[in-house]
């Protein structure tokens, strides 16, 4: 159940468009570790592959979503992401409210098929800072995958 809410989750325009190629959450070099933002029913995801490959994607609605690459990271980088979400791993659970303006999710797809998941609640996010009001370790986790 909760992979296929991670499944739904990753919705993209560029399936939407008719285009695509790219890799699905399930089919990028694993371990892969995901950021996403949800927004009603739109959303956004960010993701480094195994081979330190960053990969994007964002849209409404789509199952199906394909990753657009954006750039493969240097070795202090994807070292950085992967620090980062173990101290996320390492850390208390968050609790999510109902009414939380933007919520994140971090998720590591394993190599064996399974995956783990996070999420957590940005109190004052915005387009601009989406880490604004979100717990550590939580933002350095998003933090640490280069998006800009």
């Amino acid at each position: 159940m909760r992979q296929a809410v991670a499944f739904a989750f990753a919705c993209g325009i560029t399936a939407a468009a008719g285009c695509g190629g790219g890799p699905t959450m399930h089919t990028l070099a694993q371990p892969a570790y995901i950021w996403g933002r949800e927004h009603g029913l739109c959303g956004r995801t960010v993701a480094m592959d195994r081979d330190g490959v960053l990969w994007a994607e964002a849209g409404c609605e789509n199952p199906d979503t394909r990753y657009s690459r954006i750039r493969a990271l240097p070795a202090v980088e994807r070292a950085a992401v992967v620090a980062a979400f173990t101290s996320v791993a390492d850390a208390a659970p968050a609790e999510v409210a109902s009414d939380c303006p933007l919520v994140h999710q971090l998720i590591v797809m394993k190599p064996d098929g399974g995956y783990a998941e996070w999420r957590a609640c940005a109190t004052a996010g915005t387009d601009a800072d989406p880490t604004a009001g979100l717990a550590e370790p939580y933002a350095a986790a998003i933090r640490a995958l280069p998006i800009k």
